[in-house]
Parts: C-alpha cells; sequence; structure tokens
C-alpha cells in the first residue's frame, strides 16, 4: 500500500505503524529520510480495515484508515 506524506515531512525520520483494530501493531517501518511515497507490505494481512500512523521526529502525528481487500 502506498501512502503519499505530507511534503513538509519528506528527508526526515519517520515511524510508520499498521494498526490492526484490537489496536496490535501489525506492521512497521522507520525510515531515516523519508521519501514523498512510502511503501508498506499488506498482502499477508486478513482483510478489514487498518489505521496506517504516521509519526515524525518532532512528535507530529499523522492516522488514515485504509482497507485491505
Amino acid at each position: 500500500s502506498n501512502k503519499t506524506i505530507p511534503e513538509s515531512w519528506k528527508g526526515k525520520a519517520l515511524s510508520i505503524n499498521l494498526i490492526n483494530q484490537a489496536g496490535q501493531v501489525v506492521n512497521s517501518k522507520s525510515t531515516k529520510q523519508a521519501s514523498q511515497v512510502e511503501r508498506l507490505t499488506v498482502n499477508q494481512l486478513a482483510a478489514g480495515v487498518y489505521i496506517l500512523r504516521i509519526q515524525d521526529g518532532n512528535g507530529n502525528v499523522e492516522t488514515n484508515k485504509i482497507r485491505v481487500h
């Protein structure tokens, strides 16, 4: 799954977590220099709705719901 991150976060360290409906982190990624589009593999996950949580090194957080089919 591709996620376009805010332009202001490009080149910064990011922590990316994919969280299931039980609140468990099911996939995660850290990057020291984020590109504009970051990719997480979701094909091994059960179908359903997940929360994508992205946090930068300054504590700014963006969350999005994503649906895995």
